[in-house]
């Protein structure tokens, strides 16, 4: 069976945007944006972050309604960012930050406690569906990153989490884009060392600024 990510309504199904293909797609663009040491995480959460979409109930619903991998309002859904959040929670700590990302992809990012709510109330019963459905195994186990030991700073992990979350968010819409245009954005964008080193300079900047206004 071939597993979708998108649909059209055209029922010529060779138009689709087919699952494993986006999830590729979407892990190696995700990983080219983020900064460097969080490059691995943001890989690996591309590949999970539409994990949901191996459930069949949602293959199902796709045939129906273009709108459903956007995982609309309630009551007009099939979930299925909470599946791959719900991989990486049961990987362990070291995945955190990756299960907040791919929970929050059509949303916003939420705590560790509402994560494991949601998880508990609902994920852990649709991953355990997208597995039986077809979800493939070497998805799920590639190779996992761990946190460096900068991420024991509270605040460094959160500003962390807000990269990675930015990171594939990005890519999984600029991938969508190319795939529903037919083409990709042409980008021309400076690294994220280059816009650190302009933020510093700039900053500088204004802080001699500031000094002279004093003297």
């Amino acid at each position: 069976m071939i597993f979708y990510a998108h649909s059209r309504r055209d029922p010529d199904k060779s138009m689709w945007q087919e699952l494993r293909k986006h999830l590729d797609e979407v892990g190696a663009l995700a990983e080219q944006f983020a900064p460097e040491e969080w490059k691995a995480h943001a890989r690996v959460a591309g590949l999970w972050h539409d994990a949901g979409k191996y459930q069949l109930k949602f293959q199902q619903y796709i045939e129906k309604d273009v709108e459903a991998s956007n995982e609309g309002a309630e009551g007009r859904r099939i979930q299925h960012a909470i599946v791959g959040a719900a991989h990486a929670w049961r990987k362990g700590t070291d995945l955190l930050p990756i299960a907040l990302a791919v929970q929050a992809h059509h949303g916003r990012l939420k705590n560790a406690g509402l994560l494991e709510d949601a998880i508990t109330n609902v994920g852990a019963a649709l991953l355990h569906d997208a597995e039986r459905d077809g979800l493939p195994q070497d998805l799920l186990e590639v190779a996992l990153p761990q946190l460096s030991p900068e991420a024991k700073d509270r605040l460094y992990l959160a500003l962390a989490t807000r990269f990675l979350f930015s990171s594939l968010v990005d890519a999984d819409s600029l991938n969508t884009e190319a795939w529903d245009r037919g083409e990709a954005r042409q980008a021309d964008f400076a690294s994220i060392a280059v816009l650190a080193t302009r933020a510093e300079a700039a900053c500088r900047e204004k802080s001699r600024g500031a000094l002279n206004r004093i003297d």
